[in-house]
């Protein structure tokens, strides 16, 4: 029986002739690797280069983490790229990234054998704002419900938290006289 059924892998690497691994990130999402025709020393380090991109939180950690998969030295990449160690150190550790240039880190990628791509995320979806509300996030000093008005009135027992008094609602007027 052929371990290749159909052009399609086994994903759980009982009969796929590439023996795939399987990687749970911590968002939850499964990463499916194949190794194919590759060295055992080159499926190890793909593996690991994938896992940082579906893992890496930032540009400097992503850049970190393919330099040890890779085991290149901060020294060689200084060499292939004609920057300066300490500064290809600082992007690497995060404290330069922010300040770096594009064509900086363009270089790095490829003394790492990578291409770097740039991906737009809108601010949605990575920054969370609470919803508009039309109270205050405060309990009332009065009688501690959590529902005071923008204008520090509680709807429960009309107290003023704002003023420290009882808010007295303006009083009718009488129209038939």
């Amino acid at each position: 029986m052929s371990k290749e059924m159909d052009c399609e892998h086994n994903t759980h690497g009982e009969c796929c002739w590439c023996n795939p691994t399987i990687e749970v990130m911590p968002n939850g999402n499964k990463l499916i690797i194949h190794n194919n025709n590759i060295s055992p020393e080159e499926a190890v380090m793909t593996r690991e280069i994938l896992l940082a991109i579906a893992s890496s939180d930032s540009t400097a950690e992503l850049l970190r983490e393919v330099r040890k998969a890779r085991k290149i030295t901060i020294l060689e990449i200084a060499k292939k790229t004609g920057i300066n160690r300490n500064t290809i150190s600082g992007i690497l550790n995060g404290n330069l990234i922010n300040n770096a240039r594009l064509s900086t880190i363009s270089k790095i990628s490829h003394a790492l054998n990578c291409d770097l791509r740039i991906e737009l995320k809108p601010f949605e979806s990575i920054t969370y704002e609470p919803p508009e509300t039309d109270y205050l996030d405060m309990d009332c000093k009065q009688c501690g419900r959590h529902r005071v008005e923008k204008d520090g009135i509680c709807e429960k027992c009309n107290y003023d938290n704002i003023h420290n008094e009882f808010h007295q609602p303006p009083e009718a007027t009488d129209v038939d006289n």
